[in-house]
């Protein structure tokens, strides 16, 4: 049950995001229930062989007392918010003295995505204790990756009309199976360095020819697509994280160099032109070029998106310790952008800043608790990448987690990655293999139960 359990976990990896990104409504709540399937089969499984997971203590509480926070802003909801007459409901809450949800519908449905998140956050952490079930995680997430990268660079070079050539209405900025070019740039992010570990794994390893090559062409394809992908955010952090990746990949790959044969350098030259093709003739590297040319002109001081983030700042002190209550920015923003008048028209479900949308929703202490799992988790990675006693295999991998980790941070700066279903699922599996790998040494033994036998790396 165990073993299925995983397997049943690596066929939600790659659900999430092939179902639009998991960012309509049925495709959310049936990942909830895959995610919670997985979850219940897991305990089930760890009950009858009397197995206790792996799991790290600080950013597992950090979840938890999230969750709980959540709960009792639901629980003791001041009101909701209907829809029908855009007014909100005042209701009795049980502890009236004690800060509660201000959209109970809304916080309910966070509630239960948290716990999705935590879900996945402990599968991962089990699993990734076992070096077999490691291999496995970032080869199934590196294929999905490099699925995506392909579809997305087909819709692009056939001019697709919609996601996948259907009759709806999907704009012309869509990606893959992202309908904006911005979750899109920030899940191709998230990919590019997974796609980068395994191709420095496969040069770790003597005569694995066809690995190097798969590998390396989709990690240029996926590079490639970050730029034929239209957003500019995304361009900008791909730039800013290559420098740093060739810095913290080299080392393990110019050893092999001096190894490369005739064969291995031509399939490399190849590649490399394959990837310069597939920028010149990516079908819309144009339209790249073309918003980089109005940034001039778009973003000045009554950019909306500039104004939505000083109106969401001037909520963050109104929102206190506890916040508004989880999902609520959408529904209390309009109460306090009305000084903006028609500058920021339309309706705005994200803040396009995650940090400050945290802080309004969760309060100051809710964001405290999701810096603490998120930036500790970069912290974690930054000193594993360079931790002798590591693996190479784990070094290789925590480096990857960092770019990863930094690149979906610095975008949630100017975007909202971190409030897509599937982009979530994938940073908690990165935070869950760093909190759990750091500090597992080359002299410890790897952790297993009597359901599957121990393998250590090379």
């Amino acid at each position: 049950m165990i073993n299925f359990a995983r397997w049943f976990f690596l066929g939600i990896l790659i659900y999430a995001p092939w179902a639009y990104g998991c960012t309509r409504l049925w495709t959310i709540n049936l990942l909830n229930y895959l995610l919670w399937s997985c979850g219940g089969i897991c305990v089930v499984g760890w009950l009858l062989e009397r197995h206790r997971p792996r799991l790290p203590v600080l950013p597992l509480a950090c979840l938890l007392l999230v969750i709980l926070q959540t709960l009792w802003m639901w629980f003791n909801a001041h009101a909701y918010y209907d829809n029908s007459y855009f007014q909100f409901i005042l209701l009795s809450p049980p502890v009236p003295g004690l800060p509660g949800s201000m959209n109970k519908t809304a916080t309910l449905f966070i509630l239960r995505i948290l716990i999705g998140l935590a879900v996945a956050f402990i599968v991962t952490s089990d699993l990734v204790s076992d070096s077999l079930w490691r291999t496995r995680l970032w080869t199934t997430m590196g294929l999905v990756g490099g699925s995506i990268i392909l579809f997305g660079l087909t819709q692009r070079a056939l001019h697709a009309p919609s996601i996948f050539w259907l009759k709806e209405d999907t704009g012309i900025t869509f990606f893959g199976a992202y309908r904006y070019h911005a979750n899109a740039g920030a899940y191709l992010n998230l990919m590019w360095p997974v796609l980068a570990a395994l191709t420095v794994e496969a040069w770790q390893q003597k005569d694995r020819y066809v690995s190097r090559a798969f590998w390396m062409g989709m990690l240029l394809l996926g590079i490639a697509a970050c730029f034929i992908n239209i957003s500019r955010g995304a361009n900008g952090i791909t730039l800013l994280l290559l420098l740093p990746a060739v810095f913290l990949f080299l080392p393990f790959y110019r050893e092999h160099l001096f190894l490369l044969s005739t064969r291995a350098g031509f399939i490399t030259v190849s590649l490399f032109v394959a990837f310069i093709l597939a920028l010149v003739l990516g079908g819309s590297l144009y339209q790249t070029q073309y918003r980089w040319e109005r940034i001039e002109h778009e973003i000045n001081y009554d950019y909306p998106r500039f104004l939505v983030q000083q109106a969401t700042a001037r909520m963050v002190p109104l929102a206190g310790w506890f916040g508004m209550g989880a999902g609520t920015f959408s529904t209390m923003f309009p109460y306090f952008s009305g000084y903006l008048g028609n500058k920021i028209p339309g309706y705005w479900l994200y803040a396009h800043e995650d940090y400050l949308q945290a802080a309004v929703e969760f309060g100051y202490i809710g964001a405290a608790l999701w810096s603490v799992l998120l930036f500790g988790g970069l912290a974690q990675a930054a000193r594993s990448s360079f931790n002798r006693h590591l693996r190479t295999t784990d070094r290789i991998k925590c480096r990857a987690s960092l770019l990863a980790l930094s690149g979906v941070a610095l975008h949630s700066l100017l975007d909202f990655p971190l409030q897509i279903y599937s982009i979530q699922l994938y940073v908690m599996v990165f935070l869950a293999y760093i909190w759990t790998r750091a500090g597992t040494s080359v002299r410890k033994r790897e952790h297993t139960s009597s359901t599957y036998r121990t393998r250590e790396d090379a």
